[in-house]
């Protein structure tokens, strides 16, 4: 993935309940349009894990090696877990 690559959470597959980001702090917004996409911060090669917190709507993405992964693992199950590659 590149820093260019964008996406955003959808709920219920139809984009109808949708949340992206819409100053970059790394918590979701809810969307009623378009805008707020979600870029990736920087070149991956391989692939993401993309994790968001279903109580506060915190996001994180993280490659296999990083620290905030290794942290994660120990926290609470989050409500969304996607890879990305």
């Amino acid at each position: 993935m590149y820093p260019t690559d964008i996406f955003k959470f959808d709920v219920s597959g139809s984009w109808t309940q949708q949340y992206g980001d819409t100053n970059s702090d790394r918590t979701a917004d809810y969307m009623t349009g378009s805008g707020g996409d979600i870029y990736f911060p920087a070149y991956v090669n391989g692939f993401a894990i993309v994790q968001l917190n279903g109580t506060n709507l915190s996001y994180t993405i993280s490659t296999e090696n990083s620290q905030e992964e290794k942290t994660e693992k120990n926290a609470a199950k989050p409500a969304f877990h996607g890879i990305f590659s």
